[in-house]
């Protein structure tokens, strides 16, 4: 995974880093740009899915929320619509095969970052 430098900053929402690769995007909030560790993150998956079916999901943690786990609706595109992509809820999150994943591919971001997440993934 490698992180994606200028990621865009949503007024109000703390600051945001991004990081990715063919299989995972990963969001990551702090209170600010110096704060020194993370408020929650958003581990997106399934992009790039055996068998050529997307399947994307987010496993999202807040504090004072927890865990949710949704799948994306990417919305239609035609010539005549487009509508932007949506959470709707889903099923259970394929912790065996995601936590492994992420820490094999996950060694080259930042340690704080990385040691965040997969602690969080853990302990769903």
């Amino acid at each position: 995974m490698k992180e994606i430098k200028d990621t865009r900053q949503i007024p109000g929402e703390g600051f945001r880093r991004w990081f990715n690769d063919d299989l995972f995007d990963l969001f990551v909030w702090y209170a600010d740009k110096n704060s020194p560790a993370p408020l929650g993150f958003q581990l997106c998956y399934g992009k790039s899915d055996t068998g050529g079916i997307r399947t994307d999901r987010a496993l999202t943690w807040k504090p004072g929320e927890g865990f949710s786990h949704n799948a994306i609706d990417t919305g239609r595109y035609s010539a005549t619509e487009h509508r932007s992509p949506i959470l709707v809820a889903d099923g259970l999150f394929p912790k065996k095969r995601i936590v492994p994943e992420f820490d094999a591919r996950s060694g080259g971001i930042d340690p704080a970052v990385r040691d965040f997440v997969l602690s969080k993934l853990k302990e769903f």
